[in-house]
C-alpha cells in the first residue's frame, strides 16, 4: 500500500501562547480518533503551532483503507431454506435485498442457531474521500 505525508495548516486569527500547547493536544487527539476510526494507517501525528498558525502532520498515511470482509447476518436457516434446502421467499428476499444470488449465501452455527450469512469483501476507499469528510470536522472542533 503506497503512504503519503498529510500536512494541514490553519491560519488563525492571534492564540495567547497559553493556549497553543491544549490547542496542539486536540488538533492531535481529534486527528488520531478519526485516522483510526476510518482503520487508516500512519506512522505518526505531529503538531506544531505558533500565535497565528495550528499545523498537523500525518507521516506515512495510507493512501487508501484496506478491504475489509463483512459478514451480514440474515434470517434462520430453517426460514430461509426448505426442508428439502430450496431457497424460500425470505432467503430469496435476503439474497435479492443484498444484490446477490442465493447460491451465494452460506449457513453458520451461531449460538441461536444456524443463520443465514453472507459475505462479502468490502473495498477500501481512498484516504482522500475519507479525508475531505472528517478534515473539516477536526477543523470546527
Amino acid at each position: 500500500m503506497n503512504t503519503r505525508n498529510l500536512l494541514l495548516e490553519i491560519g488563525t486569527e492571534e492564540i495567547p501562547a497559553a493556549f497553543i500547547p491544549g490547542a496542539l493536544d486536540d488538533l492531535a487527539r481529534l486527528a488520531r480518533e478519526h485516522l483510526n476510526g476510518a482503520h487508516l494507517t500512519y506512522e505518526d501525528v505531529l503538531t506544531m503551532g505558533t500565535p497565528r498558525r495550528l499545523v498537523l502532520c500525518a507521516k506515512n498515511l495510507s493512501d487508501r483503507q484496506p478491504d475489509r470482509e463483512e459478514i451480514v447476518t440474515g434470517p434462520p436457516a430453517k426460514v430461509a431454506f426448505s426442508s428439502d434446502g430450496k431457497p424460500t421467499k425470505a432467503g430469496e428476499g435476503f439474497a435479492h435485498s443484498h444484490g446477490v444470488s442465493v447460491n451465494d449465501l452460506q449457513i453458520k452455527d451461531t449460538e441461536r442457531g444456524p443463520y443465514t450469512v453472507l459475505r462479502r469483501i468490502v473495498p477500501g476507499r481512498k484516504t482522500v474521500e475519507l479525508l475531505s469528510e472528517f478534515l473539516p470536522m477536526v477543523i470546527a472542533s
